[in-house]
């Protein structure tokens, strides 16, 4: 099974640089490569009563949600993850 890499691109989200993480998958290591499924989402609803500043926000597997994401964020989570419990 695939981990589920869901990517918000909503406006803000965009501008706030989620469009570079949508090449998550070719910066991956090597020990993750095949492992990850990114989707784009339009909206993952975290931007409550304009709370903006977390932007852009990235939920793995339909439970983690991570603010400021980068691609070194969700790669470090991964790792961290995978390593702590073999699998996510």
């Amino acid at each position: 099974m695939k981990i589920k890499v869901e990517i918000c691109l909503g406006t803000t989200c965009h501008l706030m640089g989620a469009s570079e993480l949508v090449d998550l998958e070719r910066q991956l290591p090597a020990e993750l490569v095949g492992m990850i499924e990114v989707i784009g989402s339009a909206c993952l609803g975290a931007c409550h009563n304009r709370q903006y500043g977390g932007a852009p926000y990235v939920r793995i597997n339909e439970k983690q949600l991570i603010s400021e994401a980068n691609i070194q964020t969700i790669t470090e989570y991964l790792l961290r993850e995978i390593g702590e419990n073999g699998e996510l």
